[in-house]
């Protein structure tokens, strides 16, 4: 099994309508980081608007209208998932990079961005993905937001941690292993991915990851739950005291 490695590149700064093949700007969403840039010294950096951009595709249709639901309310989610929130809360690293596959209004990603981690959202509900944003820009946190369809979105760069908060159990069974693996393929050597599912699809998702490349090392399964470690590096001791 080999690992890749790859930089993690943000998109350039863009006004206007795109010159970049297969994106859209959405004018009217702003995306505000202030920290990728970690060469430079925290203080130094200032807040960059970026715009948001929205990949090509039909957007897939799910059984619940989230979109409805997230005009609807505020935080329709209600608050992050407890063993995201224990995960993240114990483990002794930081400035991470955090990839959010499904989302929606950012009751995760907000969560770990006030951590210090930097985090890229993706979700097909633009209204998801701009109350993600606007209160991203009002804390100042370090998050990107991407409105797409999961199954053709492109991440750009490799992720620490890839974190699924029960999405692939919308889409139809025969999708769902190909999509997950897709993704594993941009999380680094001794990274994470933290996957909240129905429990009956856990057998599948853990097949996926025994076919993998890559060595993937269970950190949990239980109740609808399946987190795993890539064990090409060496674990190193990376609980909080």
């Amino acid at each position: 099994m080999g690992a890749k490695t790859a930089e993690n590149r943000m998109l350039p700064p863009q006004s206007g309508a795109s010159s970049r093949p297969g994106y859209v700007v959405f004018q009217h969403l702003i995306l505000i980081e202030t920290g990728f840039h970690r060469a430079r010294p925290e203080a130094e950096v200032a807040l960059i608007t970026w715009p948001i951009w929205q990949q090509r595709g039909s957007l897939s249709t799910m059984p619940t209208d989230y979109e409805k639901v997230y005009c609807g309310a505020k935080r329709a989610l209600g608050e992050p998932t407890k063993e995201f929130v224990t995960f993240f809360e114990t483990l002794a690293r930081s400035r991470l990079r955090v990839i959010d596959v499904g989302c929606g209004q950012g009751r995760d990603a907000l969560f770990i961005a006030r951590l210090g981690h930097s985090v890229v959202g993706i979700d097909q509900s633009p209204t998801g993905i701009s109350d993600l944003l606007a209160d991203a820009e009002a804390e100042g946190l370090h998050v990107q937001g991407f409105v797409s369809d999961i199954r053709s979105f492109e991440p750009a760069g490799m992720y620490d941690v890839l974190l699924i908060d029960r999405t692939l159990h919308m889409l139809d069974a025969s999708e769902r292993p190909a999509v997950l693996a897709r993704y594993l393929d941009r999380v680094e050597a001794g990274g994470y991915v933290l996957i909240a599912d129905e429990r009956s699809n856990i057998p599948m998702f853990e097949a996926v990851l025994e076919a993998d490349r890559r060595n993937w090392q269970l950190v949990k399964r239980r109740r609808g739950y399946l987190f795993a470690r890539e064990a090409s590096l060496p674990l190193r001791d990376e609980s909080s005291p």
